[in-house]
């Protein structure tokens, strides 16, 4: 289906609460194979499977779309305060204006659309 839709061949990965990293890679997942997920499950659906049919109802409210582009970007922003959290050079000194900076990141997705927000919007208007 991913080569069809000509989306990157991705497998789903199970999320965990505690590991950020492990966390971004299930909603990336999740983001740049929706089409072909949707798909599979659809045809799945049609052919009665239930567990199929639940994720559909899942994968086709558009509440759910758009959350898991909102979450990717916020996952984006998290994973540049996280490279800069881990730099050879860091300061102590310099970790208040890092936490601040990604805290005022996370306050203009309030009012502004990120990339990935704007990318699947766009997409759910075709």
């Amino acid at each position: 289906m991913q080569k069809g839709l000509d989306e990157p061949e991705i497998t789903l990965k199970e999320p965990h609460s505690i590991r950020w990293l492990r966390l971004q890679n299930a909603v990336e997942a999740v983001y740049f194979s929706y089409l072909s997920s949707f798909s599979t499950l659809s045809c799945f659906a049609e052919e009665g499977n239930a567990i199929a049919n639940g994720l559909l109802k899942y994968f086709i409210n558009y509440k759910t779309v758009l959350l898991v582009a909102f979450m990717l970007d916020v996952h984006e922003e998290l994973r540049i305060l996280r490279k800069r959290l881990q730099e050879q050079s860091l300061q102590f000194s310099d970790t208040e204006s890092y936490v601040d900076g990604f805290l005022g990141k996370l306050q203009n997705l309030k009012f502004s659309d990120g990339q990935r927000l704007k990318e699947m919007k766009a997409m759910q208007l075709q």
